[in-house]
């Protein structure tokens, strides 16, 4: 096994419909992939793992092709033995274990293009200048005075005596 020491992998492509993932070594030296983990269903309730065989290596900058086996695929590096589909469709995540499982690179389908882009070229539109409008001045309208009224007095009206009414119940004898 080559030393290890800079492991910079990176899956570029996961293509569900063609049962392939791409991954590229991004170190400056090779890595030996040999006894490392190929997991097609990483972190789901069911495992599609396989062992890379002895002598599988990316140099560095490089990329290899591994196909899960269920499609033929013509130009893969790296083909296992699944008879059906892996790699499912919406949603699924594929990663790259050491032999002892620690993940060195994974990627969801949806995550990363399915097929290696084209390199295009983009224009960047040239900024416009815009305008901003002056400041205009408002006029603050003068203070006016209000003249608070005086107060005025009023009268209490005195207090009247009652005059206190009797009335007497003549008893019957009876």
């Amino acid at each position: 096994m080559l030393a290890q020491e800079d492991i910079s992998l990176t899956i570029t492509a996961v293509n569900p419909e063609e049962e392939y993932v791409v991954i590229k070594n991004e170190g400056s030296s090779a890595v030996d992939l040999s006894g490392y983990i190929m997991e097609f269903e990483y972190k789901q309730n069911v495992s599609q793992d396989k062992t890379f065989p002895s002598g599988t290596t990316i140099e560095a900058g490089q990329s290899i092709l591994v196909a899960s086996g269920a499609v033929d695929v013509d130009n893969a590096d790296v083909t296992f033995d699944y008879e059906g589909e892996v790699i499912n469709n919406e949603s699924d995540q594929v990663a790259v274990l050491t032999p002892d499982g620690n993940v060195v690179a994974s990627a969801s389908v949806g995550e990363v293009p399915s097929e290696a882009p084209e390199e295009t070229e983009t224009e960047t539109p040239e900024a416009t200048e815009t305008e901003t409008p002056e400041a205009t001045e408002t006029e603050t309208p003068e203070a006016t005075e209000t003249e608070t009224p005086e107060a005025t007095g009023t009268e209490t009206p005195e207090a009247t005596e009652s005059s206190e009414s009797t009335s007497t119940v003549e008893e019957d004898g009876c």
